[in-house]
């Protein structure tokens, strides 16, 4: 329900706690195996093939390892401090973020997201295909395909809030992100990591914006540069500069 809703980020978590509860009783599982039963389980992982996985791009392949590793880490921290009681109660109390998930203490305090809205027409000819939330999980994963570690843990970590929304004229597309940090510092360090990854990464026929208020930070990515112009402007009348 929360994918059919473009709940994306709020989806996400869910899943992480769904893999990562059942990679942890597994885990647990495989503790009371003996060597020999270990020995078969790990022979039989030299029968997997793994090529399409290895061949897939950055984001795409952390994406889809990411509910299993960054779950176990909550579901774990949840199993420390009261057992399977506290994970249950995850299910009855779900994580809102997956920043909730990639720090249990923001889930322990009920850290809500920054409510961050989307202003700027659609432009003439475009429709908006998807509009949701990327989320911290989702940012770090994109990002990571350029930034060195330390950069990546700047960016994402301060993740307070963001909005997207993909437009769609039947041949060319128009990214708009609206991101907020949790500090003004943090916020900056956003917009340093999507710069160095948009100057890395974006397609050579695109072309790219990347705008701030001082508080909010916004990047449009667009396959045609004409098209976009209008959003831009407008942005940057209402004061979003860069």
């Amino acid at each position: 329900e929360l994918f059919e809703a473009e709940e994306f980020d709020a989806g996400a978590a869910l899943r992480a706690l769904i893999e990562g509860d059942a990679t942890f009783a597994e885990s647990l599982y495989v503790q009371s195996l003996t060597q020999e039963q270990l020995l078969e389980i790990i022979g039989a992982f030299d029968d997997i093939d793994s090529t399409v996985f290895d061949d897939a791009p950055y984001y795409i392949a952390e994406g889809l390892i990411a509910p299993y590793v960054d779950g176990l880490d909550f579901v774990s921290a949840q199993y420390a401090t009261a057992g399977w009681s506290a994970v249950d109660l995850a299910y009855e109390i779900l994580p809102a973020t997956t920043e909730q998930i990639l720090e249990p203490g923001a889930y322990l305090e009920a850290e809500p997201a920054v409510e961050v809205t989307l202003v700027g027409e659609v432009p003439d000819g475009y429709e908006v295909g998807e509009e949701s939330t990327w989320g911290q999980s989702g940012l770090r994963d994109l990002l990571g395909a350029t930034l060195l570690p330390f950069e990546l843990v700047q960016a994402a970590e301060g993740w307070g809030g963001d909005r997207y929304r993909v437009m769609w004229d039947g041949e060319d597309a128009i990214f708009q992100l609206h991101y907020v940090g949790d500090t003004a510092d943090d916020t900056d360090h956003l917009a340093y990591g999507f710069r160095e990854y948009l100057e890395a990464a974006a397609p050579e026929d695109a072309t790219w914006w990347l705008l701030s208020n001082g508080d909010e930070v916004v990047v449009v990515v667009a396959s045609e540069a004409g098209e976009a112009g209008p959003l831009v402007k407008e942005l940057q009348g209402l004061g979003f500069t860069g």
